[in-house]
């Protein structure tokens, strides 16, 4: 049986607070993911980055602003 994990990326541009259910966040969540191993880090590869999405505009705004 694989073991899965749910993350969420925020976007530390947008402070705030938002809450979903039982959960709150201290920025705009832009992204929700179910992943297992390192898939959420996935997403930050500069491999990956290339492809156009929303998501990938966020992540590249906010490198491009804080240099994280």
């Amino acid at each position: 049986m694989e073991n899965y994990y749910v993350y969420v990326y925020l976007n530390q541009l947008k402070e705030g607070i938002w809450t979903f259910n039982d959960n709150t966040f201290e920025y705009q969540p832009f992204y929700v993911g179910k992943g297992k191993k390192k898939r959420e880090k996935s997403h930050l590869y500069p491999s990956n980055l290339k492809n156009k999405s929303h998501k990938n505009n966020i992540i590249k705004q906010i490198i491009k602003e804080t240099g994280e």
